[in-house]
């Protein structure tokens, strides 16, 4: 879901903390404000009202690429060419997007773009940050060691250029080259064929659960990508996860997905989420469809 950022403060402030994990903790720091742009029933984002919310106070725009709870595409080609227009910086979070289809961050425009390994089936605590050359330029460093430094001495020093600035201390290296290993094999699979793939079981799994009576499944139901989630009426999401790992050996996730604003927004306490990838099959779904019945069974 799109958020604004406003603030009056410059860009380059340096008296903040190192580590900001969320935008409100950036708001905290920086006495910026955070805005979430509206949605629609169907989890899609209302582009007339997103546009009329940014003024020539709003700074930076922060994008999912996919909803990780519904499935759902945000048009970020859009987004970006609405932001541009008005001097607004974009950043893109695309851990939910980038391992199910191809991802071209020139064609997007966007300023940053940023995914996570574990999603690319590489090792957890590693990832990727694309920037434009102009804002890596801009950005000072955030943290300080000799090697992604040119000059130092007692008067002062002087950075290196990017991406190296950034470079602070010795890197996951292992880990980097095992991303690299994980990337190069879903390039070798094909990204256009097993988004294709993914599509199909995603229809499958849509359909099976849908036909399901106390069963609702969340989103657009013929639009989205690697998700479905879904309710089951008089059960926990919680209950629901278990009896499903436990009668038939699949593997879901269950609560609140780390988006407690979209759940109020769905008036759901929590949903219990299927994720498929290219290594899933119909038997899976099946299995899948088979424990949900089989907690009917369980409330009475």
């Amino acid at each position: 879901m799109p958020v604004c950022l406003r603030r009056t403060v410059s860009f380059r402030r340096q008296s903040r903390p190192r580590f900001i994990q969320t935008r409100l903790m950036a708001c905290e720091q920086t006495g910026a404000r955070v805005s979430a742009a509206p949605i629609k029933p169907d989890g899609q984002l209302d582009l007339d009202q997103f546009e009329s919310m940014l003024t020539t106070r709003t700074k930076v725009v922060s994008s999912a690429h996919v909803s990780n709870v519904l499935g759902v595409v945000y048009p970020v080609a859009r987004i970006v060419e609405i932001a541009h227009a008005r001097g607004i910086l974009l950043v893109v979070n695309g851990v939910q997007g980038i391992p199910h289809e191809p991802v071209d961050v020139q064609s997007f425009g966007c300023d940053f773009y940023a995914f996570s390994g574990h999603k690319m089936c590489g090792p957890t605590g590693t990832g990727a940050l694309y920037g434009r050359g102009e804002w890596l330029e801009r950005i000072a460093p955030q943290e300080g060691v000799s090697a992604m430094a040119e000059h130092v001495s007692f008067e002062g020093w002087t950075p290196k250029d990017p991406p190296y600035r950034f470079e602070a201390g010795v890197p996951s290296i292992a880990e980097a080259i095992a991303l690299g290993a994980s990337l190069d094999e879903l390039q070798g699979l094909g990204m256009e064929r097993g988004a294709a793939y993914e599509e199909s079981l995603d229809q499958y799994a849509t359909k099976q659960l849908a036909a399901i009576d106390r069963v609702r499944v969340l989103g657009r139901v013929d639009d989205r990508v690697s998700v479905v989630s879904f309710t089951v009426d008089g059960m926990d999401p919680n209950e629901v996860q278990g009896l499903i790992d436990r009668e038939r050996g699949i593997e879901v996730r269950a609560g609140d997905q780390d988006a407690q604003s979209l759940m109020q927004f769905l008036g759901v306490a929590g949903v219990v989420r299927a994720s498929l990838g290219f290594y899933n099959t119909r038997e899976e779904i099946d299995a899948l469809v088979d424990g949900v019945k089989a907690c009917f069974s369980a409330i009475h």
